[in-house]
């Protein structure tokens, strides 16, 4: 699988590339809070 960090050029990421944090933001909010309802807090 190939991950394109622009697609028009086909440019591949790398271990070197910087992504946005923000929807892994998200998803791990998502988690406390579904850990939260689990220990029904």
């Amino acid at each position: 699988m190939c991950v394109w960090v622009d697609e028009e050029e086909k440019k591949s990421a790398t271990s070197e590339t910087l992504f946005e944090p923000g929807s892994i933001c998200k998803s791990l909010n998502a988690l406390g809070i579904l850990k939260l309802v689990e220990d029904k807090k």
